[in-house]
């Protein structure tokens, strides 16, 4: 179920040490941490009573509540800084994290500048990327994010922009061929219900919530692997002698990540058991979906269930990867 934590954002006995937030920055530090498994659903910040309030999909345990009081409390509350010489331009802005995610996700050409800037280093990056007429953008200022950069992207960094077709934006390369073992996958699991039978398999999850103000509920099955995947296809099939109408299936890639950063991905929409034991088959041509350790969420794939609040219906899922 879902649930609420309240943090004192300035005074005596504050939470943040800076005395500052930033909620985009702390959404993108929250999803980053390895240790903190439920979704953060949204951030509240209300200067009024002097509180910031996070909402989370489920429960934390006590090893992601400790995680979580450590982001709270090392937090800087610096919002991402645009350039005045860029104001005037149509951008997106994004912190280091979700710039990393969609330029990787679309293959787009990581551009960056090093500058002077007051922080831990003495320096700082400003990091640009574009895709057809949008401009992406983020700025370096912690120096985790300024040495993993420099780890792993600096090197393939400023390459030159015409390597893309004029017009269309399109990289000018052959598209990669699937690669990989083929992995079909077989999950068993009840609606309202947190446990789940996927044998050995530790990548999967499920989240159990009430949809608020409404007699429904919805039950997520995710799929959450650590490694690089093409998603095939599979099917879903209901293991049910009675039909419930209220029950309504669909199937997103990357939920947790915005459509405009490449996430958000609807494969399968508003899907009905209106027949006993009925079964939907799902093929398309595989979609590839990378793995990023500093956003696993990029690369999840979770079947939504949205059903009434008493239903106990039964489901076999079968997911058909190839790991790349």
């Amino acid at each position: 179920m879902s649930s609420t934590y309240v943090y004192q954002i300035t005074g005596e006995g504050s939470d943040f040490a800076s005395g500052k937030v930033s909620a985009t920055t702390l959404s993108a530090e929250i999803r980053a941490n390895v240790n903190i498994h439920a979704i953060l659903d949204f951030i509240n910040t209300d200067l009024g009573n002097n509180s910031c309030s996070l909402y989370f999909l489920s429960e934390l345990n006590t090893d992601e509540k400790s995680a979580l009081d450590n982001v709270i409390a090392n937090h800087q509350g610096i919002d991402v800084y645009i350039p005045e010489s860029i104001s005037q331009q149509t951008i997106l802005e994004k912190t280091y994290s979700e710039f990393i995610a969609i330029c990787l996700s679309k293959a787009m050409l990581m551009q960056s500048d090093r500058q002077t800037m007051e922080t831990s280093l003495g320096y700082g990056y400003y990091l640009f990327a574009f895709d057809s007429n949008i401009k992406y953008h983020c700025i370096l200022f912690l120096e985790n994010d300024i040495l993993d950069y420099e780890a792993k992207y600096l090197s393939i960094s400023n390459k030159p922009l015409d390597m893309r077709e004029a017009g269309t934006g399109i990289l000018k390369v052959k598209p990669r061929l699937v690669e990989g073992t083929l992995y079909y996958m077989f999950t068993y699991f009840q609606l309202n219900n947190t446990v789940i039978d996927c044998n050995t398999d530790t990548d999967w999850r499920v989240i159990v919530a009430d949809i608020p103000n409404t007699n429904l509920a919805m039950t997520k099955i995710i799929l959450s692997p650590k490694y690089n995947y093409y998603i095939a296809g599979g099917y879903i099939t209901s293991l049910n002698d009675i039909i419930d109408k209220s029950i309504m299936l669909q199937v997103i890639g990357a939920p947790s990540i915005p459509s405009a950063y490449g996430g958000n991905m609807m494969m399968v929409n508003n899907k009905k058991f209106l027949i006993p034991n009925e079964k939907v088959v799902v093929s398309a041509p595989p979609k590839y979906m990378k793995y990023y350790q500093a956003n696993p969420a990029a690369n999840e794939l979770e079947y939504r269930f949205t059903h009434s609040k008493e239903t106990n219906a039964y489901f076999e899922i079968g997911t058909e990867i190839y790991k790349a």
